[in-house]
């Protein structure tokens, strides 16, 4: 019909589909959940931004068949101003990440209001997926548990050189400025290079400036937080909230 969207580019990695505007963004989940994708321009998500009208996290369904396992490159540019306003577990811009990657993205005046597995980029990254070279602002993640600034659940995958600056993580539990909380499944999980910046990080328990909690085989290094944070009712850690078995190192605030 009139509203399809046509795209250029053949999905492969040499030849990505193009993303260029709101529409190419939203059609993604009709289009492939295993392809990969390229930003052209920055994206004005603001349609999705209220007024009864939000924005359906991709791949966001019940079973992981639905799980996004392609790439998707921000290639420098941004996404400015969605709203997700749902209770179903496993909110962001991306839902489900199962051997993804998502890269070189900004995402600015983000709103993502849902339950469980909160984050601005995905609320669960699973199964060796990598998120790199992302940057959250202005923005906001509440949740009930295992929030974070850039993806909710970290399950045996990889954040790397993110940063979450000028925005607030709130919920009940495992709430964290980077990660709500980072464990191993099959992989392990790894947080290195990511800083938290003029944000504030609030829960009840398992609160902390870069992750609620880690377990398992996970790894946080070379992390920060600075600027005027406030993390509230941090269980033990400013930096990271509850840690039993993960290694955590160079890290500082």
């Amino acid at each position: 019909g009139s509203g399809e969207v046509i795209w250029e580019g053949s999905g492969t990695e040499e030849d990505p589909y193009l993303v260029p505007d709101a529409d190419h963004l939203d059609d993604i989940r009709n289009k492939s959940m295993s392809a990969c994708y390229k930003q052209t321009a920055h994206i004005n998500l603001s349609k999705f931004a209220g007024n009864g009208n939000y924005w359906q996290p991709i791949a966001w369904g019940t079973d992981y068949g639905s799980a996004f396992c392609g790439k998707y490159d921000g290639n420098g540019y941004r996404i400015v101003g969605f709203w997700v306003e749902q209770d179903f577990d496993r909110s962001g811009l991306f839902g489900c990440l199962e051997g993804a990657e998502i890269s070189n993205l900004v995402i600015d005046q983000a709103i993502i209001r849902g339950g469980s597995l909160s984050g601005i980029f995905a609320g669960l990254a699973k199964a060796n997926s990598v998120i790199r070279n992302c940057y959250a602002f202005r923005s906001t993640v509440q949740g009930d548990k295992v929030c974070g600034g850039i993806v909710g659940l970290l399950k045996g995958a990889t954040v790397l050189n993110c940063r979450v600056d000028q925005s607030d993580v709130s919920g009940n539990s495992e709430i964290g400025g980077i990660v709500g909380e980072c464990s191993d499944e099959g992989y392990d999980s790894v947080v290195d290079n990511c800083y938290v910046n003029h944000s504030m990080v609030n829960g009840s328990e398992s609160v902390g400036a870069i992750a609620g909690w880690v377990t398992g085989h996970t790894l946080v290094s070379n992390s920060f937080a600075c600027g005027d944070m406030k993390v509230k009712n941090s269980a033990s850690g400013v930096l990271v909230g509850e840690d039993s078995h993960g290694s955590i190192t160079n890290c500082y605030y």
